[in-house]
This record gives C-alpha cells, sequence and structure tokens, in this order.
C-alpha cells in the first residue's frame, strides 16, 4: 500500500475563489505529516493533523479517505481527504473537507505519542 517514504514534498494550495478555505492540497514526504495506523480492526488508516481518516473508496489512481469520527447521537464527521499516486510513484495528499466537527480521538493522540516514542 502506502509508506510514509512515499509522500513528496510541496507547498499548500488554496483553491477557494474568495478567500476561504474551501480544500487544501498539500503533498507531503515527512512522517510528521501522514502518519499510518492500524484500525481497530486490522485495517489501515491515515492519520494527519491528529484525526485519522479510513480508506472509503477508490477510483483509478485515487483513494478517498473519510474521517473515523462516529458520535453516539451526533452527525458524523463529514471531513475528507484524498491520496492520488503521481507519475513519480509519490502520493498527492488533498484535504478536500478540512473541518472536523469534533476534538481529536484520545486513541489516535495515543497512538501517535507510541508511534514518536518507538521512532529513532
Amino acid at each position: 500500500m502506502y509508506t510514509k517514504a512515499e509522500f513528496m514534498d510541496d507547498e499548500s494550495e488554496d483553491d477557494s475563489k474568495d478567500g476561504k478555505l474551501a480544500s487544501t492540497k498539500m503533498v507531503f514526504d515527512s512522517p510528521s505529516g501522514i502518519q499510518f495506523i492500524e484500525g481497530q480492526r486490522n485495517s489501515l488508516q491515515i492519520v494527519y493533523g491528529q484525526y485519522a481518516y479510513a480508506k472509503n473508496n477508490t477510483h483509478g489512481l485515487t483513494t478517498y479517505w473519510n474521517c473515523r469520527a462516529r458520535r453516539t447521537g451526533q452527525e458524523p464527521c463529514k471531513a475528507r481527504l484524498s491520496t492520488t499516486r503521481l507519475p513519480t510513484g509519490k502520493y498527492k495528499v488533498c484535504l478536500t473537507r478540512p473541518e472536523h466537527n469534533h476534538p481529536p480521538s484520545r486513541r489516535v493522540q495515543r497512538l501517535i505519542k507510541q508511534s514518536a516514542s518507538s521512532s529513532p
């Protein structure tokens, strides 16, 4: 699947016309930008900005990911990102809906800390 080394650096772009953040496109090579964790059912999840995203769909070279937050009695989070394989073999990450309706998950924060402490 994806490895941290397959992501490349680039600068952020703001695609909005009215100055509001419509989507944020970023391309990463840094482990600090993107991390991978194992989900509760052994599925691969992407972590970006202390939020976990699970694979939703794949179309061609693009994979779509949804925020994993599901809170009882409340709307599911609608934050989304996509990864697109570039001709170089690396992946572009696009935050298509960056707004979350909840704080970061304690489980994800714990996994990020564990990952950071086990890194050389």
